[in-house]
């Protein structure tokens, strides 16, 4: 009874030390630079001017997942293999969102590219004429 009791206050120590250090390590190092007259820009994320990005792929991520788990629950009742099959499941079909989360947006930041090479042009020539 106190096995479960003391691993659960254990894993919550650890999650909200790791918090802890995580976001008063990130302000001392932002203090420090705004002391010495630097920016701050650089903690900026990359990923901010990207909207629904996050969302994308927790969504791919967890409906991947999900599927995963009905596919290993499918292969146990129909195979009749063991249940640790669904982990294996879980896993791949995860690893598969991250991977398609790679590829969307690879794919749009090329659009980007694309489009901003085009517009540059297009306004190069407007102005020549």
């Amino acid at each position: 009874m106190a096995i479960p009791i003391v691993l659960f206050l254990s894993t919550e120590c650890i999650i909200i030390t790791f918090f802890y250090l995580h976001f008063s390590t990130r302000h001392k190092e932002r203090m420090s630079l705004i002391e010495n007259g630097q920016d701050a820009g650089i903690f900026n994320d990359q990923q901010s001017n990207r909207i629904g990005s996050n969302s994308l792929k927790y969504g791919l991520f967890l409906v991947l997942v999900g599927f995963g788990v009905i596919v290993g629950m499918i292969l146990v009742e129909v195979l009749r293999v063991d249940e640790i099959i669904i982990l294996p499941c879980v896993l791949i079909s995860g690893g598969l969102a991250l991977l398609l989360y790679y590829r969307i947006m690879r794919r749009e930041e090329e659009e980007l590219e694309s489009k901003s090479i085009y517009s540059s042009t297009k306004d190069d020539i407007h102005e020549v004429v």
